[in-house]
């Protein structure tokens, strides 16, 4: 994909701790995405995280489990908090 393809938008990745998901946050980090980084192992997700910083990469880290309503909404809250300009609807630290 072209660099520009993402460029602006935010991507969350469910199960980025495993290996399928992190080759997807890559692929969307090279094409311009922010990506929000979920999974259950932060060991895992912290290692993908310093190696997506190390090229620059705009991306967050959510440990927890999106199927569950409570942690579905702190994941909300995150990407909101981190990504979401409310009086634009823009990227804003992405």
């Amino acid at each position: 994909m072209p660099k520009s393809v993402l460029r602006g938008r935010v991507v969350i990745v469910a199960d980025a701790d495993g290996e399928s998901g992190a080759v997807l946050a890559r692929s969307c980090v090279d094409a311009g995405a922010a990506v929000v980084l979920v999974g259950d192992d932060a060991g895992a997700l912290g290692d993908l995280a310093a190696s997506l910083f190390a090229v620059d990469a705009r991306c967050a880290v959510f440990v927890g489990d999106p199927r569950d309503a409570a942690e579905r909404s702190a994941l909300a809250e995150l990407v909101g908090e981190l990504f979401v300009d409310l009086d634009g609807g823009a990227e804003r630290n992405a």
